[in-house]
């Protein structure tokens, strides 16, 4: 037996703001990875958080509980031998007979069974994950939920699964372990239940042992689960994989059978521990006659809302950068007039007199300082800068920190991965093997949301000096993670992809500004009311006043003049009705684009500020060394050094 407890944890389906009050404070009491952490609190199945010296893990798991996190304390049991493998089932009035190389085992009405359900291939793995994937590419993070129970059991039963099934006792523990394989038993002995599917077959026994049950549980998270041993080889692993998988699948089963024997135990025990039975996503036995139910769409799907794409002019692509190409061009162009009037020697002789006069450097030692003070400049904002909540944020310059949510179901174009903001530049090889960027795109001025707990607002990063962490390279033919492309590699070409994932940690300096309507103008919604007005007949009537059928001209400016009315009222009736922050402010580059514009993917703006002190101290150091050197080239130019 281990001298080490397990705290072990029910997942939850998805990440709500007590689970993020408990990932903090499990970095800063317990030194957990909030990564990790995160992993083992998010997701389907049960998972092993913490391992230590018995006695230690109680205060962890009181914490975990008080977030509402099921947990539960054990120490694990080396498997005393792997279920016995049933080869015929033989129903009877009072119990159920299982045939096997030694002797008959029973399972007696009214019997409390834990039932795990395999999928030895790993193909639920790829299922779950395939399924998350394009949930939180269409509806985004928040729309992100697990296979459900019943779904989880129909796709296992459609593979070659394996029904594992203890016969537990809280005074003897496991009384009986039975292994079934799909194809594996003679089904005669299910009588009028036997079909001529294997798949079929093995459903029908699931059925008839929930019947005979007391007390049932199915459990389907075997390769889901986070549990030490208990992790899935994939079959291409070796002809050994399923050897091993089998032995996880053992030890799976006996731990699940551990944790629920032990439960009162350890309630008795911790008494200040909220725990729940184990194992998580238990099935009972009327839910197991629900099939039809299982495939019809469930009402809280039906509810969940899509994504609307993005705007398609917001995505800016272009093939060069204009603030590259305009001042080559500009020097292409004075080039091309000096060598057309024969002057080749004046380039040479121009940059040699302003190199020994000191004027270059003294042009690139301003240049430098300008940068230098620019730098300074931001540092000093950043830093004086109040941070503020979104919730009463003025109008104006502000900061903000907080975690980016999509408003449209924006997906990088490389990676094909979920994403609030991305940019991808492709290189092309040149002659001397370097690299030379030929195309850049981006995600331009397609918006999404930024959530501190107070509220949420848009921000629009049309022009903002964007810095993310997540960077990708490759080649042509290695794009996409979901969409694969099939033209192969081209050596001589690459592209690096950078991207801010959903749910990233942002901080934000920008210019609050009231969100620019869409819609129809005033005017526009004028004409259009008194072209329905022309076509309607008997509104017309209504301004007839002297009743020869005809609208004269005064009872025409009449109709204009109420019409306006009304809808002057309309618009100030709109602008009345209370909206979210998120609905009338942006956060946005100032109109006159002379204050800064900042999206940083980083957990403090210390590492910010930190960075721009670093550049603001080269600059100044090569400001100040060209400098020098253009007074030393003056100085000797006008004869004061020799």
């Amino acid at each position: 037996m281990s001298d080490t407890d397990y705290l072990i944890v029910v997942r939850s389906s998805s990440e709500n703001d007590e689970i993020q009050n408990l990932l903090t404070l499990l970095g800063d009491k317990h030194q957990i990875d909030s990564f990790t952490a995160r992993q083992r609190l998010v997701g389907r199945g049960a998972a092993l958080l913490a391992r230590s010296e018995p006695g230690k893990l109680a205060g962890l798991a009181e914490l975990v509980g008080q977030h509402g996190i099921q947990a539960h304390i054990i120490r694990p049991k080396t498997p005393p031998h792997a279920p016995f493998r049933v080869r015929q089932v033989t129903i009877c009035d009072d119990y159920l007979e299982f045939s096997e190389p030694a002797e008959p085992l029973r399972i007696e009405r009214g019997s409390r069974v834990l039932a795990i359900l395999a999928d030895l291939s790993g193909r639920i793995i790829s299922k779950n994950l395939s399924q998350l994937m394009v949930q939180n590419t269409y509806r985004g993070m928040a729309g992100i939920s697990p296979m459900t129970d019943l779904e989880l059991k129909k796709e296992v039963l459609r593979s070659h699964s394996v029904l594992d099934l203890y016969v537990l006792d809280e005074k003897q523990g496991v009384v009986t372990a039975l292994r079934l394989v799909t194809g594996g038993f003679n089904p005669q002995g299910l009588g009028e239940r036997a079909c001529l599917s294997s798949t079929g077959n093995m459903e029908q026994l699931l059925k008839l042992v929930g019947e005979y049950a007391g007390e049932f549980i199915l459990d389907c998270d075997f390769g889901l689960a986070l549990l030490p041993g208990c992790q899935l080889r994939r079959p291409d692993d070796g002809d050994d994989a399923r050897a091993a998988n089998l032995k996880a699948l053992t030890r799976y089963g006996w731990l699940m059978s551990d944790l629920v024997l032990q439960k009162e135990a350890h309630q008795d025990s911790q008494p200040g521990v909220e725990v729940s039975a184990f194992p998580l996503h238990a099935v009972i036995r009327e839910e197991i006659e629900k099939d039809d139910e299982a495939s019809s769409p469930s009402e809280g799907d039906s509810e969940k809302v899509t994504l609307p794409p993005p705007p398609e002019q917001a995505l800016a692509s272009r093939r060069w950068s204009w603030t590259r190409v305009l001042p080559v061009a500009v020097a292409v162009v004075a080039g091309a007039g000096v060598f057309s009037q024969g002057a080749h020697e004046l380039i040479g002789k121009v940059f040699y007199e302003g190199l020994r006069t000191g004027a270059l450097p003294a042009l690139l030692s301003a240049a430098l300082f300008v940068g230098g003070f620019y730098c300074l400049r931001l540092k000093r904002l950043i830093e004086n800068t109040p941070t503020s909540r979104i919730r009463s944020m003025a109008m104006g310059m502000v900061e903000l920190h907080g975690r980016a949510r999509r408003k449209y179901a924006l997906v990088s174009p490389a990676t094909q991965t979920a994403c609030v903001w991305y940019r991808l530049r492709r290189y092309r090889r040149n002659r001397k093997s370097g690299w030379q960027l030929f195309r850049q795109s981006d995600s331009g001025a397609v918006p999404f949301l930024l959530e501190d707990g107070t509220g949420a607002v848009t921000i629009n990063p049309e022009g903002a000096r964007v810095s993310a962490r997540v960077r990708h390279e490759g080649f042509p033919g290695q794009e996409g993670l979901m969409v694969r492309s099939w033209s192969g590699t081209d050596p001589d070409e690459k592209w690096v992809e950078e991207v801010i994932h959903e749910g990233a940690f942002l901080y934000i300096l920008g210019t609050a500004r009231p969100l620019k309507k869409v819609g129809p103008s005033l005017g526009e919604r004028l004409r259009e009311a008194l072209r329905e007005l022309k076509n309607d007949p008997q509104m017309l009537k209504k301004y007839d006043r002297n009743g020869d059928g005809r609208i004269d001209t005064d009872e025409w400016d009449a109709a204009r003049a109420d019409v306006e009315e009304k809808i002057l009222h309309a618009q100030l009736r709109q602008r009345q009705t209370p909206q979210s922050g998120s609905a009338t402010v942006e956060i946005g580059r100032s109109y006159s684009h002379t204050r800064p514009f900042i999206i940083s993917q980083t957990e403090s703006e210390v590492h910010l500020t930190r960075s721009y002190t670093w550049s603001m101290a080269g600059l100044f150091l090569g400001a100040l060394f060209a400098a020098v050197w253009a007074l030393k080239n003056f100085l000797e130019t006008v004869g004061f050094v020799g």
